[in-house]
């Protein structure tokens, strides 16, 4: 009985690569195995599905005689939350099916698609590990990754809160770090130039000046200059104004009576009035004039002084007063600032110290976990024909790593293969049907909630037979009642627990050699599994063994 959930390759079209002229096949959900004799291109499929994923191809790969070959996949990934999240971020619309396409050219150019929008290969790859895990000869890439070996511990632990809490300090702790950064962008003052600032601004502050008084002083000294000139002129304007004679005018007019002269002579009394204002004026102007060497020299001084700082702050006169202002605004600014990184500092310093604290709590959480895993991986693999075998997890603390979201642990998954060999990693020692072995082991101990994509299997069974491989198939089929496999066979023990059997054939055509892919039904299984366990001779009683390879 499957899960619910859709399967993650739905389809996938071929076209001139290697032997196949055009294939196009569908998938469903749980095991499918491809057989068929050595040399029909079994691997090819996972050779094609590679390239799909990414994984880099010269023109060689294109069948003899043709200028191009194209590979396309559709995926369903209503489940794959992760998928869903790179096409976000890369803002590519899906509705919860993608679709991959990659042309070669005889030229050696490739050019790739996601959902008809031209790619990289590099994104195409990106995508690809989201979607499809493929264990082969030479293909343990995300398996050998140790930041997907982290995870697959961190999957299989109990401490989900613990690794949330982490995640959120780590955060906190870049939050940080971008507000420090963010006043030091600022323009925040160090100790050194924050006291000459200050000694800038005590220095304008004693100055005093206030936003109007040099033009009040410069009015002064205009005035206080001239005091003795004006007074003067301003005498003689008065005296003028006393013998203006307008007065003995209209009173000579008046004595005439043989004319009309009334018109004039109220424009002539207009004029004496006017007179009059005009001496009064002047006459204020000439009281309100203070002739004072004395204060002319105090306001003299007092310019002395304002332009000397103007000049030792190399800032012009007119501003100086808005200079010191601005001193005032950046010594008040820095000081907000200065109080904020302190501030910054001292909860950065709370924050490293909780995730240092979570962090070991996580560190020896794992080692437990990892210890566990390995025992239970360990168990497996011997199952699968590596008795003396023996998988684990280093779990080591790193004090030097950057605050992160997984805490300052690395992880290496190691091997022993025989005994009294020192542990290595996995790509060191083991061959390339172990590898895949130990990768079936390590999925089927992870936690399967979270996996969502599909897996390929490329000759796993190399090597082994009978009640080994009969193991290699259940455990593979026990994979696919949640995940999606895939799975290049030449056993018919692991054929035969599958759900899905196709055969790889080749035959001549025109002289070129061309393979196939065809879903079997259930009698062309049997005699499949019948040829692959008594060879080219088919009997009754192979017939019967294969019947007893299906699992129904």
């Amino acid at each position: 009985m499957f899960e619910c959930y859709f399967s993650m390759l739905k389809s996938l079209f071929i076209k001139n690569y290697v032997l196949i002229r055009q294939l196009d096949l569908d998938f469903s959900h749980g095991f499918h195995a491809f057989t068929g004799e050595t040399g029909a291109g079994k691997s090819i499929i996972v050779g094609a599905l590679s390239l799909i994923l990414g994984n880099r191809a010269d023109y060689s790969v294109i069948r003899s005689g043709e200028k191009k070959c194209e590979i396309s996949a559709l995926f369903d990934i209503n489940k794959n939350q992760q998928a869903k999240e790179w096409l976000h971020q890369q803002d590519i619309d899906h509705n919860d099916e993608i679709e991959c396409r990659r042309v070669i050219t005889a030229d050696g150019r490739s050019k790739s698609w996601i959902n008809t929008r031209p790619c990289s290969n590099a994104s195409l790859k990106q995508l690809g590990e989201l979607l499809v895990q493929i264990h082969g000869q030479h293909d343990q890439i995300k398996l050998n990754n140790a930041k997907y070996q982290l995870q697959i511990i961190d999957q299989a632990g109990d401490y989900q809160t613990k690794l949330s809490k982490l995640a959120d300090l780590a955060y906190q702790y870049q939050l940080i770090n971008t507000e420090l950064k963010q006043i030091e962008l600022a323009g925040a003052l160090n100790e050194s130039d924050s006291q000459l600032l200050q000694y800038q601004y005590q220095e304008l502050e004693q100055l005093n000046l206030t936003a109007t008084e040099l033009d009040e002083l410069h009015s002064q000294q205009k005035s206080l200059t001239h005091a003795v000139e004006v007074i003067d002129g301003l005498e003689q304007s008065l005296s003028q104004l006393e013998n203006n004679g307008v007065t003995e005018v209209i009173a000579s007019l008046k004595n005439i009576g043989a004319l009309d002269l009334t018109e004039i002579l109220g424009m002539l009394e207009e004029v004496s009035i006017n007179l009059n204002e005009v001496e009064t004026q002047l006459q204020g102007k000439h009281d309100g004039i203070e002739v004072n060497p004395e204060k002319l020299h105090r306001v003299e001084n007092r310019l002395e002084q304002i332009y000397q700082t103007a000049r030792k702050h190399q800032v012009s006169t007119e501003f100086l007063y808005q200079h010191t202002s601005d001193l005032s605004a950046k010594l008040e600014l820095n000081s907000a600032q200065k109080e904020n990184r302190e501030k910054l500092l001292s909860k950065r310093e709370t924050v490293f110290n909780s995730y240092n604290k979570i962090s070991m709590q996580v560190s020896n959480l794992r080692t437990k976990t990892a210890k566990a895993f390995a025992s239970q991986t360990t168990d497996i693999v011997q199952q699968l024909g590596l008795g003396k075998a023996q998988f684990l997890v280093k779990i080591s603390q790193n004090s030097e790593a950057k605050v992160n979201k997984s805490g300052q642990d690395n992880c290496t998954f190691e091997v022993i293969m025989n005994p009294g060999q020192e542990p290595q990693a996995m790509s060191k020692t083991a061959s390339g049907g172990e590898l895949s072995r130990i990768a079936l082991a390590i999925e089927i101990c992870k936690k399967q909630d979270d996996q969502s994509s599909s897996f390929v299997f490329d000759e796993v069974d190399a090597g082994i037979g009978g009640a080994v491989a009969e193991t290699v198939g259940k455990l593979m089929r026990k994979l696919s009642m949640n995940q999606q496999v895939f799975a290049v066979t030449h056993l018919p023990h692991v054929a035969g627990l599958s759900h899905h059997h196709y055969l790889v054939s080749k035959s001549e055509v025109n002289g070129l050699t061309e393979s196939y892919v065809t879903l079997l039904g259930e009698k062309q299984r049997i005699h499949e599994l019948a040829r692959m366990s008594g060879g080219s001779t088919i009997t009754e009683t192979t017939l019967e063994q294969a019947k007893a390879f299906i699992l129904n």
